[in-house]
């Protein structure tokens, strides 16, 4: 039975930052037969699954069975989840490290709304995700929010430059795919810039910049949907 909580090499850089994090990998989109990237857009073309080691079949398959693990038996993904976490914590504290936890590395899941005692249950660990979701990004800087789960808004062809100016304004953090020789919207132009490629760890970026990345993954030739 494969772990929920994996690692890969971008995951693996917080260790120099003084953390230790773990991610959980699904299928995106509907490649597990449920939409799991409601907000999406042309991202799923060239999304990261398809990167490294996720070309892999016996990669997709661990993939597939944590994606089927969640839609046919919810509960018993959530209490396998719940111990994972609490492992991982325990491996940071033995490694004088602190542990963060990726939700969604592939996915974009409403976790606040499925899994709030998560949050409650481990307050020492910090989560995080990117997301394509205007409502979940707004909803993260409210009141009421999760104080460890940190969300950055993933900028899309969807993206009105009249959010993403509001969200940057009022702290939040925009990740921008940007390939080399393209035009920035100007909003993303006269933003403060980070490097989003140099660890994962969105949460240490101060609030109101914009993290570059470099695109990734490779180009999937068909929407692939297993039953």
């Amino acid at each position: 039975m494969p772990d929920l909580l994996t690692s890969n090499h971008k995951l693996d850089m917080a260790t120099a930052h003084g953390w230790l994090a773990k991610g959980v990998s699904l299928l995106p989109g509907r490649k597990s037969g449920r939409e799991f990237c409601p907000h999406r857009g042309a991202c799923f073309r060239t999304c990261l699954d398809t990167a490294g080691h996720g070309a892999s079949p016996v990669v997709e398959a661990a993939r597939l069975w944590r994606s089927k693990l969640w839609i046919e038996a919810p509960e018993a993904y959530l209490g396998l989840l719940d111990r994972e976490v609490g492992r991982h914590a325990e491996a940071a504290e033995r490694r004088s490290l602190r542990a963060c936890v990726r939700l969604n590395v592939f996915s974009d899941i409403a976790w606040e709304e499925e899994a709030p005692d998560l949050f409650h249950s481990y307050p020492s660990v910090q989560f995080y995700d990117y997301t394509k979701s205007p409502e979940r990004a707004r909803a993260s800087l409210r009141p009421g929010w999760p104080p460890n789960y940190d969300l950055t808004y993933s900028w899309s062809e969807n993206t009105t430059p009249w959010f993403a100016s509001r969200f940057l304004r009022d702290g939040g953090r925009v990740a921008y795919v940007h390939r080399e020789g393209s035009d920035m919207p100007p909003v993303i132009q006269r933003a403060d810039h980070v490097d989003g490629d140099e660890h994962d760890l969105n949460f240490i970026h101060r609030p109101g910049v914009v993290q570059l990345l470099k695109p990734k993954g490779k180009l999937h030739t068909q929407h692939t949907r297993f039953a």
